[in-house]
């Protein structure tokens, strides 16, 4: 499920997203056959995905049956973490 590369930001980043779902599928998960797409289940990592409008924006009009995860973590022991 996770991509090959972590945080790939495509639904941030506009030239990314400009670039289309084809794109994106085989820029982080690599070759895949496009009949293949609609069973696929995809993962990724991107923090920024939380706090962008504009990448929400994105997601739903690429994945309108999306479903999205986010975990939190308690911001002071986050920072001690660090």
């Amino acid at each position: 499920m996770a991509p090959l590369r972590p945080e790939a930001r495509f639904f941030l980043l506009e030239d990314q997203f400009a670039r289309g779902p084809q794109h994106y599928i085989r820029h982080n998960w690599g070759r895949v056959d496009p009949q293949d797409l609609k069973s696929w289940r995809f993962g990724e990592k991107c923090t920024n995905y939380l706090e962008s409008p504009e990448a929400m924006e994105r997601i739903a009009s690429m994945c309108p049956d999306v479903r999205i995860i986010f975990v939190l973590r308690n911001p002071v022991i986050r920072a001690w973490s660090n």
